[in-house]
């Protein structure tokens, strides 16, 4: 019988046991699967190590399954982790955080609890679906990692895992801190104040200018297509910004898009690169800075003002 099968991970867990080791280490501590371990000594993100393609992706994932306890699983599976398109190549690159790492609190008096670390290799990237994220506290428990996959599939295709590893902890005195902190996590993230820019050819020209864009740099607005009125605009054009009427035509249309993305896969040609914008009304302000920084030549001086003027730094 595997160690993964005398600990009732496999199948309660998970159907199969993972083929390697996913080796983790927590400062010069290194897990040993079934060891157990204090909620101190587990504050931290581990550096995770396997045997990876470096031309793949991974998702890791880790999980509580005896949450409030062993006996009594009622909040299980509780998330404790979970990164998606992890680059093979690089392991310790965050990949994208949909759940940030938050380390063991077994309630007092509820015994050992296991803590399972797995990795999954991607058939590709997820770039074309949005997934859910888990920032609060409260949105952890009751998680499942069958569900998830189910639906990152149609993000990544075929999700084999890899790599997994597991260890057990129960309460000390660390863990009311980190309780507090749950707390903490639990609150309304507070929205960046971002500027909303759309349209307004004299804000826009306005505020870049106060980031330290050279004063040649202007924006104009364009009345219409046609020869005359496009004479009226001032040469040379370095990037046009069009704003688009959303209809629910237009948003059938993108969902169908969307779809057949997810279904069909996409070629993208290498020197492409795609960022989804997900700033509410605040298209223009990206797309501003994009063609800026690449077109102008002035990206230095921008991104040290910008950041003096957000971070006080």
């Amino acid at each position: 019988m595997s160690i993964w099968s005398s600990a009732e991970i496999v199948p309660q867990v998970i159907p199969t046991a993972p083929s390697a080791e996913l080796k983790l280490t927590y400062g010069e501590i290194k897990v040993q699967a079934g060891v157990v371990l204090t909620p101190t000594q587990v504050q931290s993100p581990p550096v995770l190590a396997f045997d990876a393609d470096p031309d793949a992706f991974y998702t890791v994932v880790m999980l509580d399954p005896d949450a409030p306890s062993r006996k009594d699983p009622k909040f299980a599976q509780w998330l404790h982790w979970l990164v998606v398109n992890v680059p093979g190549k690089d392991l310790t690159q965050k990949g994208d955080v949909l759940a940030e790492y938050v380390g063991s609190g077994p309630p007092q008096g509820s015994g050992l609890h296991r803590y399972i670390f797995l990795a999954y290799q991607q058939a590709r990237k997820c770039e074309a679906i949005e997934l859910p994220t888990f920032h609060r506290a409260n949105e952890r428990p009751n998680w499942s990692v069958s569900a998830f996959l189910e639906k990152l599939n149609k993000c990544t295709g075929a999700l084999t895992l890899i790599a997994g590893n597991f260890y057990e902890a129960e309460w000390d005195d660390y863990v009311p801190i980190l309780y507090k902190s749950l707390e903490k996590m639990g609150q309304k993230r507070k929205r960046k104040n971002w500027l909303p820019l759309e349209s307004n050819p004299e804000l826009m020209t306005k505020y870049v200018h106060a980031l330290g864009v050279n004063s040649k740099y202007v924006f104009h607005e364009i009345l219409g297509v046609d020869e005359m009125l496009l004479s009226f605009v001032p040469q040379p054009v370095f990037a046009v910004l069009m704003l688009f009427p959303i209809s629910e035509a237009s948003e059938a249309h993108r969902a169908a898009e969307e779809k057949s993305l997810v279904e069909g896969g996409q070629t993208v040609h290498p020197d492409v690169y795609h960022v989804r914008q997900v700033l509410f009304l605040k298209i223009s302000l990206v797309w501003m800075f994009r063609q800026l920084m690449f077109l102008l030549g002035d990206w230095k001086r921008m991104w040290h003002h910008w950041f003096v003027a957000r971070c006080g730094k």
